[in-house]
């Protein structure tokens, strides 16, 4: 019996009170210590891993460690593996570090070959050090310092130093004992400030997995969450496929080089088996817990909120939601039951319109981290008739100012004179600001009636112009209204559109091709394509998959050609190569720089323009023939 154990402290690795009990109790022979304690003498001490913790538990007296649980996830390493194992490996580990001499241990967890971060021997806190000898008057090897990836102290930030005595020097039986005499007290921090932090909080979120009970978690109840969250950051195709290459990109530009340097997590792109790409696909092999902490910091940046909080496909959470109208009696109250969801055009970050029975309409991105961003506005999409009488009411009674109005109705001093003259009651108001009475197309607030005839105009127009469109070409041509139809009217497109045809009320039999006039038609299809994406805001290359993919005939351009000669020969002259679209978009930016601010920057130019380097001559000499251009202007304005 163990009667006279050392207690474990708070974090104590189970190696290190070992050790301590042996140092204590002076015992000379390592085999007799280790056959007392573990029922045999043939056992090679772990640090992380120890095995036969069924037999240790049962040589004590004191309930708190006849439980075999205990010593396992309390003072072992295996919690932080916990979560990301299936259960037939966690539950073989378990078996193994209570009843076996855990020889495969190693290599189920993958650590058999080094792992990454690779830890030889023992790490210690010299501020934590500081700390144990003042509180407990010796100090001891903390299990969070063991940890590989762990490189810093989380209570301190400080960097982790390595203890003097090499286990390799030493007898493999003996466990070593931290002996503060011997070790360097010197505090370190890293020197780069953004490393630092970043080490810190992988530190921080190692700890929290350490010291949480995760058995209710499985690497599959994690592969499903990571799916929730890589759909809300708009990183999953409609097919449910992760956009590797958007992921790639977003994920480096989150961390940077150093930190997955550091790591030992870099990768390429193009690497088929780099673990970024392991780690969003169904596991087949164990990943380090470090690299699951850099994945779940950056789909949702908390540890602890990922395993505490239930995540759904709603990057708003469930309804209802708060009603934001200030006018309504419902105000803050949870009434709203209509949320659209549409995708950031540049971000392609989720964001929601809720549309509110009192016509309040009201957007933001997301998604939401907390609930406070649950009553946050973006943006007033419509304020409603509950909203417009109340203004009316409250300027009828002649007491309030413009700034007073624009306080009580939240919203700017414009909004209030531009509803104000819209209810004709602008004159009772102490203001000489006049009202903007126009709509700047679709960057400024709109109120779904107004979207709603504006598209519908764009609809009929088209089909008026050209009756033998089908429903698809119409699609691809109004992708936007059609987009928008199809969240908010649905039934709109189905009484007005086309219908489709179905396989089954074709006469393949009498089908013939008059590929000449199909040629005519296609060609002219293209031309209107080709001018419609002409006038696009932001520039897009020429190709011919874009034209056919717009026109809903890509299989027809692919496979065809050859029966399409005006069609091809059209096609050739207006595609673009990557330089030429380059040319465009430099071109297209520099006349929007000069427009904003009266001259130009070559670096500006290149960022805004998504130039990457080793860009051709021809590109480079546009661009200083513009800034030549536009700055020239800019000099003989002022001399």
């Amino acid at each position: 019996m163990l009667s006279s154990f050392t207690d474990p402290y708070d974090d104590e690795i189970l190696y290190s009170a070992i050790a301590r009990y042996h140092q204590r109790w002076s015992y000379q022979n390592y085999k007799e210590i280790i056959k007392k304690m573990f029922g045999s003498d043939t056992i090679i001490p772990t640090i992380g891993f120890p095995c036969h913790l069924d037999y240790f538990s049962k040589q004590f007296t004191d309930k708190r460690y006849t439980d075999n649980n205990y010593f396992l996830f309390k003072h072992t390493l295996l919690p932080i593996y916990v979560p990301f194992l299936t259960e037939d490996k966690r539950n073989k580990i378990i078996n193994d570090m209570k009843y076996s001499d855990g020889k495969g241990i190693y290599t189920t967890l993958g650590l058999a070959a080094g792992g990454i971060c690779k830890k030889e021997g023992l790490f210690y806190c010299p501020l934590c050090v500081t700390a144990d000898l003042k509180t407990y008057g010796e100090a001891y090897f903390h299990r969070i310092h063991q940890i590989q990836g762990v490189e810093v102290c989380p209570e301190h930030g400080c960097l982790l130093k390595k203890y003097p005595n090499d286990r390799g020097l030493v007898s493999r039986l003996q466990f070593i004992r931290l002996d503060y005499r011997n070790i360097d007290c010197n505090v370190v921090f890293e020197s780069n400030e953004k490393l630092s932090d970043q080490l810190l909080k992988v530190a921080n979120s190692a700890k929290y997995i350490l010291n949480s009970n995760l058995l209710n978690f499985n690497i599959s109840k994690v592969f499903d969450k990571y799916i929730m969250l890589l759909k809300q950051r708009q990183l999953l195709t409609v097919k449910g496929f992760v956009k590797q290459k958007l992921l790639y990109e977003e994920f480096k530009r989150y961390y940077g080089d150093d930190l997955l340097d550091r790591l030992q997590s870099n990768f390429e792109e193009s690497n088929e088996s780099s673990w970024l790409k392991s780690i969003t696909r169904k596991q087949r092999k164990i990943i380090h817990p470090i690299r699951h902490i850099l994945f779940i910091q950056f789909l949702c940046d908390s540890v602890e909120d990922f395993f505490n909080k239930s995540f759904d496909n709603n990057p708003f959470n469930k309804g209802p939601w708060p009603c934001l109208n200030p006018a309504a009696g419902h105000y803050m109250e949870r009434v709203v039951n209509d949320c659209i969801i549409t995708a950031d055009y540049d971000t392609r970050k989720p964001v929601g319109t809720f549309i509110c029975s009192c016509g309040f309409i009201y957007s933001r991105k997301g998604p939401d981290k907390t609930k406070e961003d649950e009553f946050k506005i973006g943006r007033v999409k419509n304020y409603g008739e509950v909203w417009e009488n109340k203004l009316k009411s409250l300027i009828a009674e002649q007491k309030y100012s413009l700034t007073g109005l624009a306080k009580l109705m939240q919203c700017d001093s414009k909004t209030i004179v531009k509803y104000a003259e819209r209810n004709g009651v602008l004159h009772l108001i102490n203001t000489s600001m006049k009202s903007e009475t126009y709509y700047k197309d679709t960057d400024n607030l709109k109120s779904i009636i107004d979207y709603q005839n504006t598209y519908a105009d764009d609809f009929l127009s088209l089909m008026k112009n050209h009756p033998e469109y089908t429903k698809t070409q119409i699609r691809n041509i109004l992708k936007k209204q059609y987009a928008w139809f199809y969240r908010n009217n649905r039934q709109w497109l189905n009484n007005n559109l086309p219908k489709s045809i179905s396989r089954g009320s074709i006469d393949c039999s009498k089908a013939r091709v008059d590929w000449e006039n199909r040629d005519m038609l296609i060609r002219q299809q293209i031309e209107e394509v080709y001018n419609l994406l002409k006038t696009y805001k932001k520039p897009v290359r020429i190709t011919k998959s874009i034209l056919g993919r717009m026109l809903g005939q890509s299989a027809l351009l692919e496979k065809y050609s050859a029966k399409l000669p005006n069609t091809e020969e059209y096609i050739n002259q207006i595609v673009e190569t990557v330089e030429d679209f380059q040319i465009r978009r430099v071109n297209f930016i520099c006349e929007r720089l000069y427009a904003e601010k009266g001259y130009l920057n070559k670096w500006e130019i290149i960022r805004l323009a998504g130039l990457k380097e080793g860009y051709s001559a021809k590109v480079e000499n546009k661009i200083n023939e513009n800034i030549e251009k536009y700055n020239k202007k800019t000099r003989t304005i002022f001399e």
